[in-house]
């Protein structure tokens, strides 16, 4: 719901720094736009590993104090 909300004002203000930026610079924009975007969704990725891998550790280290 939160994403529908806010997804217009982040096309909005896309084509606002385009529009703003001589057509030179456009592409350079836009790469670093995407650039930008994928190190985001990099960086969520990799925090939702990194939490997976501290349960998982949690578990076993529960599981082998359980066993002495």
């Amino acid at each position: 719901m939160l994403n529908i909300l806010f997804f217009p004002k982040i096309i909005g203000l896309k084509i606002l720094t385009l529009w703003m930026v001589p057509n030179i610079l456009k592409p350079l924009v836009l790469l670093l736009h995407h650039f930008l975007r994928h190190k985001v969704y990099m960086v969520k990725s990799l925090l939702l590993k990194m939490n997976h891998l501290k349960e998982k550790n949690y578990v076993l280290k529960e599981t082998l104090q359980g066993m002495y």
